[in-house]
C-alpha cells in the first residue's frame, strides 16, 4: 500500500511540472483597464479584460490556474476546470479573462477588477505559487489598451485600437495623444513585489527619448545583471528580473539595488530576494 501511495505522489507531481513548465508558454498579451466605450463582452458591458496568448506549441489549459490583480495574494481567484473547450487556448491562440466580478455570466469571466489608475496583473500556476506572467502597470487611460507588439514580445506599446482576443496590430496612439500621456520626468518606482522569490517588477517612465540602462548591482557594488540597455521612447514601461545573473545563474538571497540611467538621471534602489 505505501508503495501505492508513493506512486501516486510521484505520478501527481509529475503531472503538476508537466503542466507548469507547460503553462510558461502562457504569456499577458494585452489588457485595458479602462474601458468607457471601446470593446464589449457577450452581454454588452465595457468591462476591463487580460488577453493571455499562448507562445508555444502546445494548446495549453488555463483551468485551475489563478489570476490576480494583486501580487501579493495570488491565489485570488481560480479559473474553473469543467469546460476544458473554453479554457484551452491553442498554440499561437488568444483568450480574453474578463475582469467583471460577474463570474455568474460565464467562467472566462473572473472575479477581479483592474484598476485605471495602476496596479498588479498576475497569472499563477495550479499550485497558487508558481508565476506564469505579471506585471505591474500604471495610470491608463480610457479606451486605450496596453499590449506586446509583436505578440508575446518583450515590448509594450499603447493602443488606439485594442485587439481583445485577436493579434495585436502596429496601431498604437496618435502623436497627439501620445503627448498627453508622456511623464513629466524620469520616475524609477519601487519593485514589486518586495521582498520577492524569484521574480519581480521594475517600472520606470521616461520623459524625453532616452538611452535607459538599469542594472542590479549587491551591495559590494558588482553589476549581477543588466535587465535594460535600449534607446526608449518617451513613456512609460515595466521589466523583470527573475533572479538570474549575466550568466543565467541563480543568485542568493539578499539585498540586491537597481538602477537606472537615463541621459543625465541617475537613482537606485533597494529589493530583497528570498529563496
Amino acid at each position: 500500500m505505501r508503495k501505492i501511495i508513493v506512486a501516486l505522489v510521484v505520478l501527481c507531481s509529475s503531472v503538476l511540472l508537466f503542466s507548469i513548465v507547460n503553462a510558461q508558454q502562457l504569456v499577458i498579451n494585452e489588457f485595458l483597464a479602462s474601458n468607457d466605450t471601446c470593446c464589449t463582452d457577450e452581454f454588452g458591458g465595457y468591462d476591463d479584460w487580460v488577453e493571455i496568448y499562448n507562445a508555444g506549441s502546445e494548446a495549453v489549459d488555463i483551468g485551475g490556474m489563478y489570476i490576480t490583480d494583486d501580487l501579493a495574494e495570488a491565489t485570488q481567484w481560480q479559473i474553473p476546470t469543467h469546460l476544458l473547450d473554453s479554457t484551452t487556448i491553442a498554440p499561437c491562440g488568444f483568450l480574453v479573462l474578463w475582469c467583471d466580478k460577474e463570474s455568474e455570466q460565464g467562467i472566462l469571466h473572473v472575479e477581479i477588477k483592474l484598476s485605471g489608475d495602476g496596479e498588479q496583473i498576475g497569472l499563477f500556476a495550479s499550485d497558487g505559487v508558481t508565476p506564469i506572467d505579471t506585471l505591474t502597470y500604471g495610470e491608463q487611460t480610457a479606451d486605450i489598451s496596453y499590449g506586446r507588439f509583436p505578440d508575446g514580445s518583450d515590448t509594450w506599446q499603447l493602443f488606439t485600437t485594442p485587439t481583445p482576443g485577436i493579434s495585436n496590430t502596429a496601431t498604437g496612439v496618435s502623436e497627439e495623444k501620445r503627448t498627453l500621456l508622456i511623464p513629466d520626468d524620469y520616475v524609477l518606482n519601487q519593485n514589486y513585489p518586495n521582498p520577492f522569490n524569484p521574480v519581480t517588477n521594475i517600472s520606470y517612465r521616461v520623459p524625453v527619448q532616452s538611452q535607459v540602462k538599469i542594472v542590479v548591482y549587491n551591495l559590494q557594488g558588482k553589476e549581477i545583471k543588466t535587465v535594460v540597455n535600449e534607446n526608449r521612447a518617451a513613456g512609460s514601461y515595466f521589466v523583470q528580473w527573475n533572479g538570474l545573473d549575466n550568466n543565467g545563474l541563480h543568485v542568493a538571497s539578499g539585498i540586491y539595488l537597481y538602477q537606472i540611467e537615463a541621459d543625465n538621471f541617475k537613482q537606485a534602489k533597494k529589493m530583497i530576494l528570498v529563496r
